[in-house]
């Protein structure tokens, strides 16, 4: 009997503590953002739109109204709120290019800028960032040409890095970034990569100018044609006020036209 009421108890402890089993204890997620009307969120960029901050900037006009939206969008970190921004130019202060590319700059991703609407403006703001951090390679997120060309060729010379207009697909922007490259180093075989398939006179005046700078007349002669030729030399004398320069000049109108500059 003894044995029987030792089994009984031992069998009802075994069914009140078997059927206690411990619960998983809920993880609190992590606060990283109250928004402005108290809505806590992981990001700032999870913030409702419809909120006290937002509703203000709202009801303004014009360059104010882009000034709010442009200081809420930058720090929530949130470029959605960049095409509220009615100026695209970016020569305009507050304008939703800048204000996507700020944004960009603070989250230290240039995938921000795909939140833009207009597919241009994507591009423009790739562009900003690239030249803001000083990369060339993050051109290549350009998907227009002629803005990734020009994007290389604007970050060439920030830097003076005259190797990447090797890299510009477009004659045009690949010539003027030689002609910068040559007045800047003075060096001549910068002008001798120029094409001129666009202006024909780039290439003569990049001889010219160089020329002028150096002192050195002699770079004209790198030029295939005489006409070319007389007219580098009549630059160099003319800029530089040496008329020896004329005499190197063959045409004999262009030559008296050089000397009659003196007089």
């Amino acid at each position: 009997m003894k044995s029987f009421m030792v089994l009984l108890v031992l069998a009802g402890l075994f069914f009140v503590f078997g059927c206690v089993q411990e619960q998983p204890v809920e993880q609190e997620p992590e606060i990283r953002y109250v928004c402005s009307d108290g809505t806590v969120v992981l990001s700032a960029d999870e913030c409702p739109v419809t909120d006290i901050e937002y509703d203000a900037c709202k009801v303004k006009t014009g360059s104010e109204k882009d000034s709010c939206f442009y200081s809420l969008a930058v720090q929530r970190q949130n470029t959605s709120l960049c095409n509220e921004i009615e100026a695209n130019d970016t020569d305009e202060e507050y304008n939703k290019i800048g204000c996507a590319k700020d944004v960009a700059l603070a989250k230290q991703d240039p995938e921000e800028c795909k939140k833009l609407s207009d597919t241009n403006h994507v591009d423009d703001c790739y562009l900003l960032y690239a030249r803001e951090i000083a990369d060339y390679s993050l051109c290549d997120l350009i998907s227009r040409v002629g803005t990734k060309d020009a994007c290389i060729d604007l970050i060439a010379a920030d830097t003076l890095n005259w190797t990447l207009c090797d890299k510009i697909a477009g004659y045009t922007t690949r010539d003027r970034c030689y002609y910068g490259a040559g007045l800047d180093t003075l060096d001549f075989k910068y002008c001798d990569k120029i094409t001129a398939q666009d202006f024909y006179l780039l290439r003569v005046n990049c001889y010219g100018h160089v020329s002028w700078y150096r002192g050195d007349p002699s770079g004209c002669e790198n030029l295939d044609k005489q006409a070319d030729k007389d007219d580098c030399y009549n630059g160099y004398a003319v800029n530089s006020r040496d008329s020896s320069g004329c005499d190197y000049i063959i045409d004999e109108n262009k030559k008296q036209s050089c000397m009659n500059s003196f007089e």
